[in-house]
């Protein structure tokens, strides 16, 4: 089943996505990378299956890196298309408080210092949204996510 949702994720079939997930399929699996098909969908640009891969509260998915160190949320900054949507989706969807723990603590748990795993790039849109209250996801999401 983990590979019929990745093949989901990746075409951006948001229907078969929620009917995977319905009858067992794991959102928390992981490839040989390290991904979820949350990653998968992210790294497409399918702004639908990523809505329904996050519907679960909470979605741990969100702050979870794959090998190299990159969350769904560092994709979406990358983006160049739908990007700021789905940066807003996902930080409605609790990766507002991920983005908080990870810029203010290292790896072994001890303050970060200098260096970062986020591109420039990516924290210039992810700036810009500094909570999930300033995205125009919040208001329809979190009724549901509440």
């Amino acid at each position: 089943m983990l590979a019929m949702a990745y093949e989901a994720a990746e075409r951006g079939e948001a229907a078969q996505l929620a009917f995977l997930l319905a009858t067992g399929a794991r959102a928390d699996a992981v490839d040989s990378d390290g991904q979820t098909a949350l990653h998968v969908a992210v790294s497409h640009g399918h702004l639908q299956a990523v809505e329904v891969l996050t519907r679960q509260t909470p979605c741990r998915e969100i702050g979870l890196p794959d090998v190299y160190r990159m969350t769904p949320i560092h994709m979406a900054a990358e983006l160049e298309e739908s990007g700021e949507d789905m940066v807003a989706l996902l930080l409605a969807r609790g990766g507002d408080e991920v983005m908080r723990r990870r810029s203010s603590m290292g790896s072994a748990g001890s303050p970060r210092r200098s260096s970062s795993i986020v591109s420039s790039s990516s924290m210039r849109v992810l700036s810009r949204f500094s909570s999930a209250a300033s995205s125009a996801w919040y208001s329809p999401i979190c009724a549901s996510v509440a």
